[in-house]
């Protein structure tokens, strides 16, 4: 790399520095804690084409890497942010051309933050979305941005890639590997967790789809959820028109208590402080997937 950076010995002080194009003759001025450190980020950015001065960043684009010198123009040891914005202000006052000899878009750097294409985030988005919309409203620019797409999406390095991974030699191992992964975290789950999960999937929060691709392992937790839940039953006022559910297998909201039979629903209901008795009757039927976190064991 062809850059020159003249710290004149003062590589780690902090102070103002200008960035040159030694090819167009345009500065860039700025101020920093330390100069080595500053000139080690404009460049990483640079580099990565995303520097926030576009300006700048076109002319590295075209005149590459060795064109730009960094040099240090004031020291200012001891000095903080303020004053070094202040001097820095200074400077860009004495070069400030609109961009046609100083990259510098804001001109005082106290202003407000702005970005080459405006002078408010709000403006910046909506010129950006013109374009945009612009681009796709022409077909041949639509037509360029759909095949980039695409051959981004699926370049052939990613597919032989993933073929390799999966059909290679050490492929068996991996997914081995993978499974016994997932199975380890079913059978590291808490109580609570398993409990969760069940209880979830009672509700119709977790697709059918997901509760079939781990069927044994549900099963398990089946298993441990039944050792853990507290098995009650509840009798309440014996009347002859009380409605009685046998295999209710209700479960309350903490997921940890489960009335297996119900003697009279009503009073249930307000044992448990539930208003409204015939929402839960349809809970335990099957009708309702839950109510006020109530569920149906599965």
């Amino acid at each position: 790399m062809a850059q020159q950076f003249n710290y004149n010995g003062q590589a780690n002080e902090p102070g103002i520095y200008v960035i040159f194009n030694s090819l167009k003759w345009r500065i860039y001025v700025g101020q920093t804690w330390c100069f080595k450190d500053r000139w080690r980020d404009h460049v990483k950015s640079l580099k990565a084409n995303r520097h926030l001065n576009k300006f700048l960043q076109a002319d590295f684009n075209l005149c590459g890497e060795s064109a730009f010198e960094f040099h240090v123009l004031e020291v200012m040891p001891g000095s903080t942010k303020q004053s070094r914005n202040l001097r820095e202000d200074h400077w860009i006052d004495v070069h400030y051309d609109n961009q046609k000899t100083c990259y510098n878009f804001k001109k005082l750097s106290t202003s407000l933050p702005r970005t080459c294409y405006s002078k408010s985030p709000e403006e910046t988005s909506n010129i950006l979305s013109e374009k945009a919309k612009a681009q796709w409203a022409d077909p041949e620019k639509r037509a360029l941005i759909l095949a980039r797409q695409k051959e981004t999406l699926k370049p052939d390095h990613m597919t032989k890639a993933l073929s390799v991974r999966w059909t290679g030699p050490d492929s068996l191992a991996q997914r081995q590997s993978m499974s016994t992964k997932t199975k380890v975290r079913w059978e590291q789950k808490t109580p609570e967790e398993t409990n969760k999960i069940l209880t979830g999937l009672a509700r119709g929060r977790l697709p059918e789809v997901y509760a079939k691709k781990h069927e044994k392992s549900f099963e398990k937790l089946k298993a441990k959820a039944s050792l853990v839940r507290e098995i009650k039953t509840f009798a309440g006022k014996k009347q002859n028109k009380a409605k009685m559910f046998v295999g209710a297998n209700l479960v309350s909201p903490d997921g940890m208590t489960m009335y297996s039979d119900i003697y009279n629903l009503r009073d249930f209901a307000k044992h448990v402080g539930v208003s409204d008795s015939w929402k839960l009757q349809e809970v335990i039927l099957g009708v309702r997937p839950s109510y006020l976190a109530w569920t149906k064991s599965i």
